[in-house]
């Protein structure tokens, strides 16, 4: 058996073993470099687009439909980013279209199409409602004194106080008729208190017409005074036309009687008449006055030719 002896100081293996040391060293150092290069372009290339469509689906929730996500590229990120944008373009065109035929048709009526997910139909129900006339008092002779464009601009004027005063009370517009508006309470949404917002909805305009003809005379300006006729009772409701043109509307001979009512206050010179059909829905909650029986003429469903009318005539008690 034979041995062989090294002799090797640690200096000289440590010196030996540097090199070696340092390789191992570097190499760790390149792969960290590399990894956290990596991650960090992964993290540029995955996060930001991440970011933009969490940035962007938050403030189209919020109801900014004007947002819109850069996209580049052709990668899965590109591809949503541009279906999101899409998407938004769709729930802009909606709303264009729901906010231009709110002026012609009542915000809520579009609502209920849109959420329904169904075009309307030609068909009605029978329900109870209240229905309000109002209409400008010499509006003709006025209007003759008047340039075209006044005309309108004084009716527009007119009919912002209206409607607003209308939509706070609950009432839905079913149409302009000249100078005049048809209002209904309880036809599209069930309304406990249909009567009293139709009244509240009358004292509140008359209201509103006093302040401003005060304006008006001090203007030089004629006044404005209304006629408004109430009637409350069941009345055929819906979409009623043909089928490439529809109307919301109320039809019956409580429709009729208030459309009367309407005119009887130039007859027997009051502001508002309402019926006894409303009246007795009423009664303790505004002050009235009785008008007396009024021969209308015969209404079918409200057969009575002779009606008790009432003048509310203050604020609610």
């Amino acid at each position: 058996m034979a041995a062989v002896n090294a002799d090797v100081s640690s200096d000289e293996l440590a010196s030996k073993l540097q090199p070696l040391w340092y390789g191992v060293l570097g190499a760790v150092l390149l792969s960290g470099i590399l990894a956290l290069s990596g991650a960090t372009y992964l993290s540029a290339r995955v996060g930001r687009p991440l970011r933009d469509l969490t940035r962007a689906m938050t403030q189209i929730q919020k109801g900014d439909l004007n947002t819109v996500v850069a996209t580049q590229g052709k990668d899965e990120f590109s591809a949503l980013g541009q279906a999101l944008n899409a998407m938004t373009a769709g729930l802009r065109e909606r709303e264009t279209v729901k906010k231009a035929f709110s002026h012609y048709v009542s915000r809520r009526v579009i609502d209920a199409v849109v959420d329904s997910g169904n075009l309307p139909s030609l068909q009605g129900v029978r329900r109870r409602i209240t229905v309000l006339f109002c209409d400008i008092r010499g509006f003709t002779s006025m209007s003759e004194k008047m340039s075209p464009e006044a005309v309108v601009q004084f009716l527009n004027n007119h009919f912002e106080t209206v409607v607003e005063i209308v939509d706070r009370n609950h009432g839905l517009v079913d149409k302009y008729i000249g100078d005049g508006i048809m209002v209904l309470f309880g036809a599209q949404d069930e309304d406990a208190y249909q009567e009293g917002h139709a009244v509240r909805t009358a004292l509140q305009i008359r209201d509103e017409l006093a302040r401003r003809s005060r304006q008006l005379a001090k203007d030089g300006l004629p006044p404005v005074a209304v006629g408004i006729g109430i009637n409350s009772g069941s009345a055929i409701v819906g979409n009623i036309g043909a089928s490439q043109r529809l109307e919301y509307t109320a039809i019956g001979a409580t429709v009729n009687l208030a459309s009367r009512l309407e005119t009887a206050t130039r007859e027997l010179d009051v502001d508002i008449l309402i019926s006894e059909y409303t009246q007795q829905e009423v009664r303790g909650k505004f002050t009235l006055n009785k008008i007396g029986a009024v021969r209308l003429g015969s209404t079918q469903g409200q057969r009575r030719t002779r009606n008790d009318l009432y003048d509310p005539a203050g604020r609610p008690r």
